[in-house]
């Protein structure tokens, strides 16, 4: 390429935010933006000539990308594509590239301009949701409590197995509606209190009737609703996570009342016993 126009492209390419790479046909630089620089850590001096491949490109990506570029004019080389630069440091930072061939002159192999953006912390952040929401996946279909997710306005957005099998329904009966037009109760308001205060609530053995089962009639739960928080600090979702008492309450009030039928039955052995005493005593006596 003519040391003039490579002039001017090199002026053009490094006032542009995003990395801008010229490799000639031999596949060594030489180009090399200030982006590039700020990046990679490396002087201009130091990378200009150097094959592009051996110096930048980790070894495991190599042949990707020498077979990419095998053929500059092939409608693969410049489609959009990915790959890791190594910094001064040995770092790697993710690069998407969008490249395109060069022709200098006819039936001469052209020059390959890059231009490309650093994705890395991107793809950081889509591997950490992705792995939050394998997380939350474990969670809702593992775990035995209780598990709902509400939006702010207390719509269902999804239940768990054990939520659902505890109401008698299927999952896919809860999304897209709301959860007190389904149940309602007094625990509205401590949901509304919970939304303007960002703060989580426990309860405990609360008790609550479900008006789809009349015929179970109170039952009691533990129960937990924590804000999750949007970037600006506002609630956005409501973790909702229940556990049922109801059988352990009624095998409690079962047992009490046994305890109390066995008091009274010893009140009334003890009052037999007194009043035998009596009459024997009278007997002697007489």
């Amino acid at each position: 390429m003519p040391q003039r126009n490579e002039r001017i492209l090199e002026a053009l390419l490094g006032l542009i935010p995003d990395l801008a790479v010229l490799v000639d046909p031999a596949g060594r630089i030489t180009l090399f933006n200030n982006a590039c620089e700020t990046l990679t850590g490396y002087e201009r001096d130091e990378v200009l000539g150097q094959e592009l491949i051996e110096f930048l490109i980790p070894k495991e990506w190599a042949s990707v990308v020498r077979q990419r570029f095998a053929d500059p004019l092939s409608p693969e080389a410049c489609m959009p594509h990915e790959n890791p630069w190594l910094t001064k440091s040995g770092k790697e930072r993710l690069i998407r590239w969008r490249c395109t061939a060069l022709a200098v002159a006819e039936n001469e192999q052209p020059y390959i301009l890059g231009i490309g953006t650093d994705i890395t912390e991107q793809r950081q952040i889509e591997e950490r949701i992705r792995t939050q929401s394998r997380l939350l996946e474990q969670f809702f279909e593992s775990t035995l409590t209780c598990a709902v997710l509400l939006d702010r306005d207390f719509n269902f957005i999804r239940v768990n197995q054990a939520y659902a099998r505890a109401c008698q329904r299927d999952v896919s009966e809860f999304p897209g509606h709301n959860h007190f037009d389904l149940y309602p109760s007094d625990a509205r308001a401590i949901f509304e209190e919970v939304i303007r205060n960002r703060q989580p609530y426990v309860a405990e053995s609360h008790p609550f009737e479900f008006p789809d089962h009349p015929e179970w009639g109170v039952t009691y739960w533990d129960w937990t609703l924590v804000p999750v928080l949007d970037d600006n600090g506002e609630v956005e979702l409501l973790l909702f996570c229940l556990n049922d008492l109801s059988d352990r309450k009624r095998a409690a009030q079962s047992l009490q009342d046994a305890m109390n039928k066995l008091r009274g039955l010893s009140r009334q052995l003890v009052d037999i016993q007194q009043q035998e005493r009596q009459r024997i005593a009278r007997e002697l006596h007489d």
